[in-house]
């Protein structure tokens, strides 16, 4: 029960740090949602990007801008690489990086829309250089982990549903048509 009650915390959290955010409270909405992602550590689900970058900006809106790379650096992204290892631990390791890849892009992306409406043009710049960069990342990494993550389902199909995979239901040949091809 521990584990869903959990998930009702960071929902209610993050729903006090928007309420403060609208009262224009930025601080407060900040220790809000600080609260909410140490607390995403104890969950078993994997938040979406929003949950981790909701706080960037209110960085910026509370005066701390100078306060927003080095959260990301030191708490976020490996809040994140803890949660797509635990919350996506029955995929590949492959699929996993190009999610991972996938977050921190965003978070850059969050950092450089940031950047601009402070008014820092070179930080900004910087900022897309490391979103361009991660988004090139997850990119080149999933066609091949897709593949990798199909066979390695193909796999355990063979060895539920057996070798002969004329016998295997409809849908399950469908989804894995090109390796049946290629046997």
């Amino acid at each position: 029960m521990h584990h869903e009650s959990i998930d009702f915390e960071i929902s209610d959290l993050m729903k006090e740090a928007s309420a403060k955010a609208r009262e224009k409270c930025f601080s407060e909405a900040i220790a809000y949602v600080k609260e909410s992602l140490y607390k995403t550590k104890e969950s078993k689900l994997l938040y979406d990007t929003a949950s981790y970058t909701k706080i960037i900006p209110y960085f910026q809106k509370a005066g701390k801008y100078c306060e927003a790379e080095q959260f990301c650096i030191d708490v976020l992204i490996p809040l994140i690489r803890d949660a797509i290892k635990k919350g996506m631990s029955q995929r590949t390791s492959e699929i996993q990086e190009v999610h991972f890849f996938q977050y921190i892009a965003k978070l850059y992306d969050k950092l450089r829309l940031v950047a601009k409406r402070e008014g820092k043009p070179q930080d900004r710049e910087r900022f897309n250089k490391e979103y361009q960069f991660y988004t090139s990342k997850w990119m080149e990494l999933q066609n091949g982990a897709t593949k990798i993550e199909l066979e390695k389902e193909y796999h355990e199909m063979l060895a539920l549903f057996g070798s002969d995979t004329s016998e295997w239901p409809i849908v399950i040949r469908e989804k894995f048509k090109s390796l049946i091809q290629n046997t």
